[in-house]
């Protein structure tokens, strides 16, 4: 197949969760097919990223998108009706990339990574997969029911707008996929009949491998462990959560439980978050491994979330335990069986650290099941093969339909 991708952000390095999907997805495709990708790049990009993906990709044109030209898009958003998160990516050097291409190489089928990419492929000829990933509206209907005015306002209008966006766009691209099956729900209750798959997302099983198979494993430590972006604001709400809420029951049994928070760009209040007792935040870190290698556990302590979380599945290939809430896991058909467990009460959910803080050998047959669970359902090539065949099926329902209209023609 000739496929060309269009996404919203550079897909490399795949460190992040919409880079780490859209990343291999088309290192996935790549391996059989011609890939051409289309795909904003951050102002200022590093060039190193899209010299990567040209290693895998038949081409790759990188459209710069700086932060005032965002900031126009927003503005005229709100001014005229339109979701602010698809408005804050009008480009029209984009649009003249996508079809500077579609007419040098002409594809077969189309992959556009998130709504806010669906702009620039709804006037497309070929069939079109639209990768929701999840249903982003729900986000900010959440975020719109838990902030204080005035953004609580700004946020609920977001929901509202971009709601009625991707219901329209489910309806008008051939197919769509999104990561989970709570997101299919969510957007099925919206779409009549809506043409969608459920493809998740998977997981790197030879680079986040448990410690110890390469080498003498470090000392564990009396530790939990968080990972994630640390702008990001369910991030910063979970971790707050844990540290002020659960962490200070854990502490009582425990006391010298730490909890350790790992991810770039800490804001001013997850930095705070470490001036408390048993509470380290590291910034970013060049390997989040040998941190998950120390900790006895992993925590998701969620209380806003969509999607598949992978710093979760990642957690669960390394071999390590995760407590979380069932936010964490709404997206992964894992149970308490596959070596995590899913509590949503404080003081619940400190038991269970504590349990799991005191019981070596409950921890590694927890670990185990973690690693055979995303090993049996979440292996990369195994999405790659779903992605595959849904473009097989696209492109072939395509060919019928012109036949049928070149027959009704002819007769």
């Amino acid at each position: 197949m000739r496929i060309l991708y269009l996404c919203h952000r550079i897909p490399f390095p795949p460190d992040k969760g919409e880079k780490i999907r859209a990343y291999h997805q088309i290192a996935q495709l790549a391996r059989r097919h011609e890939v051409h990708l289309i795909s904003f790049g951050e102002h200022p990009y590093d060039p190193a990223s899209a010299e990567a993906l040209r290693r895998i990709c038949a081409s790759v044109e990188i459209v710069q998108r700086p932060l005032l030209t965002a900031a126009v898009g927003v503005f005229g958003g709100l001014l005229g009706g339109s979701p602010l998160s698809i408005a804050a990516y009008a480009s029209k050097p984009l649009r003249t990339a996508v079809a500077a291409r579609c007419r040098a190489t002409p594809p077969d089928v189309a992959v556009v990574y998130t709504a806010a990419m669906a702009p620039f492929a709804e006037h497309l000829s070929c069939p079109r997969l639209l990768d929701f990933v999840d249903v982003d509206s729900e986000k900010w209907r959440v975020y719109g029911e838990r902030m204080r005015p005035p953004m609580s306002f700004v946020y609920a209008m977001e929901a509202k707008r971009l709601a009625a966006y991707e219901a329209r766009i489910a309806e008008a691209f051939e197919h769509s996929i999104l990561v989970s099956e709570a997101e299919a729900r969510i957007l099925a209750a919206r779409v009549p009949q809506p043409s969608v798959t459920v493809i998740p997302n998977g997981v790197d099983l030879e680079y986040f491998r448990p410690a110890g198979q390469d080498g003498p494993a470090p000392e564990v430590r009396p530790r939990a462990l968080f990972v994630g972006m640390m702008d990001y604001y369910p991030n910063c709400d979970a971790v707050a959560y844990f540290a002020k809420d659960i962490l200070p029951i854990v502490r009582a049994d425990i006391p010298g439980f730490e909890f350790h928070i790992v991810g770039r760009s800490p804001t001013a209040g997850v930095r705070a978050l470490g001036r408390l007792p048993g509470v380290t935040v590291t910034g970013g870190v060049p390997d989040v491994r040998p941190h998950l290698a120390e900790a006895l556990m992993a925590i998701a302590p969620f209380r806003i979330a969509r999607g598949i979380q992978n710093k979760v599945l990642e957690a669960m290939a390394c071999g390590v335990p995760v407590v979380g809430t069932s936010l964490a896991f709404q997206g992964i058909a894992a149970r308490d069986g596959d070596g995590i467990r899913i509590v949503d009460e404080p003081a619940a959910l400190a038991a269970l650290v504590v349990e799991l803080a005191r019981t070596s050998s409950l921890r590694t047959a927890r670990g185990a099941a973690a690693r055979a669970y995303v090993e049996r359902h979440h292996r990369w090539d195994a999405v790659g093969e779903a992605l595959e065949g849904a473009l097989e099926r696209l492109i072939e329902a395509d060919r019928g339909q012109s036949a049928a209209t070149r027959g009704r023609a002819r007769s």
